[in-house]
This record gives structure tokens, sequence and C-alpha cells, in this order.
């Protein structure tokens, strides 16, 4: 590894090259007690030398730093006891579209084959970060990585986070022991479900799964085979509308940014869960009833709740974790289908439904009965 110039003290701006070799990312610094060692990244005081770091350099020292370690451990050590058929990281599919983040855009162009087992759930910057933490905490990997066969292709069912990691300290060409195993991508579709039910899936991937589950994996399922065979239930007709209007952004486009998370950092005005519980409350809908039918409901709830969120962001005193939130969002929608019910038309009340949910005050957590009691009151005066 070539000596740094960069202030790092043996920090190689060409590292993940060599897998045989420890990934250096700072000198340790003497700790206040004679003789203690403080595992910790020697930062650049000068402004400039900074600046010399690229995005992926600085996403490394940041796993050092949190991993108090001064360097990254050679690959062999983290998979030293992993079992399974070597395979280049680049030959295996990863990522499902292309990235927005400079350093996963970075790893997807040297990752190419696209991932479609995965449906919409992409390699989270956030998520490699933390789990290159545990890994280089732990020293080495304990989990197999699960690869699905599909045709000629391989794609990763589980385990893309830790093979995005490892691409970025060691490098695409790195070869990481796998488990392969020959599915059908419904199947691998399936098998992703699985491997990730110790987190909390997206709204957006567990419509999309259990969407395409009914057509037997068929992306390419026209929306009425979908609704025909996907919609059984009200639990599974709120899937559809998130795969509908998020998806196939038909039959109505929502006309706001969705958050991505609570902390809304993106922009982002309402949940995507929250859009699921209104709609799921406020649409009339039976069983059996023809999408032709359906949609016209759906059109009208969508228009509805473009024009809240329009009215809301103009209200002062909105706050969209409170007056957006999933009980909130669920009262709306129980007024809503009231006003349906009755044949009568919400749109010309949004104004006064945005400024009576603010007048509430933070009713965030507050349940959505008596929400919903404290919008009749304020909308019909009983």
């Amino acid at each position: 590894m070539k000596k740094s110039t960069d202030g790092f003290g043996g920090f190689d701006a060409d590292f993940g090259t060599d897998p045989s070799a420890p990934v250096v990312v700072g000198e340790p610094k003497k700790g206040k007690k004679q003789g203690a060692v403080t595992p910790a990244v020697t930062l650049p005081r000068a402004k400039k030398a900074k600046q010399q770091l690229s995005p992926k350099e600085k996403t490394l020292l940041s796993i050092a730093r949190k991993s108090d370690v001064p360097t990254l451990p050679p690959l062999a050590t983290l998979i030293q006891n992993m079992a399974g058929t070597k395979m280049k990281i680049k030959d295996i599919a990863l990522f499902t579209g292309k990235p927005s983040d400079p350093v996963l855009a970075e790893l997807a162009a040297g990752c190419p084959l696209k991932n479609s087992v995965n449906l919409s759930a992409e390699v989270q910057k956030k998520r490699l970060v933390y789990v290159g933490i545990q890994i280089v905490k732990a020293n080495r990997m304990y989990t197999p990585i699960q690869i699905a066969k599909i045709g000629h292709n391989y794609e990763c069912v589980s385990g893309r986070n830790r093979l995005a990691f490892l691409a970025l300290a060691y490098g695409v060409e790195s070869e990481i022991p796998v488990t392969i195993q020959e599915m059908t991508l419904n199947e691998a579709r399936d098998a992703v479900v699985v491997a990730n039910q110790s987190r909390r899936a997206e709204a957006l991937e567990q419509a999309e799964h259990m969407m395409l589950k009914a057509v037997q994996g068929n992306a390419s399922a026209t929306l009425e085979e979908i609704y025909g065979k996907g919609v059984v239930n009200r639990a599974s007709l709120k899937k559809y509308c998130t795969f509908s209007v998020r998806i196939r952004d038909l039959p109505e486009p929502l006309s706001f940014t969705v958050a991505k998370s609570q902390a809304r950092k993106e922009g982002g005005i309402m949940l995507l869960g929250n859009i699921e519980v209104f709609f799921g409350a406020a649409l009339d809908w039976k069983y059996g009833m023809p999408l032709q039918e359906f949609n016209a409901n759906f059109v009208a709830g969508i228009k509805f709740l473009n024009a809240l969120v329009a009215v809301f962001t103009k209200q002062s005193g909105f706050d969209p974790k409170s007056h957006m939130s999933s009980k909130t969002m669920i009262a709306v929608g129980k007024f809503y289908k009231l006003r349906v019910d009755n044949k009568a038309s919400t749109l010309p009340l949004v104004g006064h439904i945005a400024k009576a949910i603010i007048d509430m005050g933070d009713v965030g957590k507050q349940k959505s009965e008596l929400t919903y009691k404290m919008l009749m009151e304020a909308m019909t005066g009983k």
C-alpha cells in the first residue's frame, strides 16, 4: 500500500484494491493516561486536506471511526469461516436502479447487473454504513450471503448491504463465499421477504411484493390483472392503492412529494404508510367491484388528498408529523367516506378540514376515534 500524502497517516487514496491487506484509515492517538491508546482516525487539520477526500474515502473513514479501529481488517479475516461458492461481487446483482448518492452510484457502476428480486427496496447508504460498522466491530461475518440463480443471472436475496460494504472497502473484483440456489423470480422474491422479516419492510416494498405475488411475479401484468387477482379484502386493497399510485402512477398521480422517513429530510410531506391508511379508511369498495367502478372512487380520493396537502402546506401552524400522522389520516378518511356515502362532495371542504385539524393542536398520537369525533363537531357543529 502506498503511503498517503493527504495527512491521514497511512491512509491510501486507492484503498480497497488489495483484499489481503488491512484498509488503513488513520493512526491511533495517545490517550491522556500514559500508555493508553485511543483507536481514532487522525483527521486532517487543514481544510484543504479535508477537501481532498472523496465521498468513498469519507464513508470508510466514518465506518472505521465509529468502529473504534485504526484500520479495516483484511477481507480474508472477515470471511475466513464462511463456506460457499466464491463469486466476484461485480457478478452479483445488487442494485435495483441508479442510486443518487455518489458513493452508491460509484458502486453501482462497478456492479452493473440489475437486481429484480428486491423490487423497490434499494441499497441504502445509511444501512450500508451501519452494517459495515457491525462487521468491523465483530471482525468477521457470521451470516451467509444468499444468492438466487434465475436463469443465467445471479441476484442477491439476502446480504446486499454486506456485499455493498465489502465492495466499497475491498473492491468489486473481490471474491466472496456465497450460498447459491436455483429459483424462479417469484420464489426469489418470496425469499427476499422471508430474509427481511427481521426488519420492518417499507410500505412500498410490502405493497409491491403482495401485488406481484398475486400475478406470479409478472411485473408486466396490467393493473386490471393485478386488481382482479390481488385485491381480495380491504388489507390487500390498501396495498393495491399504494402499488398503483406509486409504482404505476395511476389512475391519478400524487401532486406532492412522499416522505421516505419520519424525519422528512428529503422534503416529503406525507409518509406512504399514512397515505395507505387514508385510502383504506376513505375509499368505497366491496368484493368483486369492477376496477373501472373502483377507479372512479380512487381518482376522487387522490384528488381530495392532493388538495388537502396543498391547503395544509399553506396554513400557519401546520406540522406534518402530527396533522398528517396515520391516526389523523384515518380520521380524515372516515370523514371523507361518510360524505361519499351520503353522496356529498368533500373537495370543497378541504380548507375547513385542514383548519379544523390544525386547530386541534398536536393530534398525531391521539386516537383516531377522538380526532374523528372532534372533526365531526368542527364540521357539523354537532
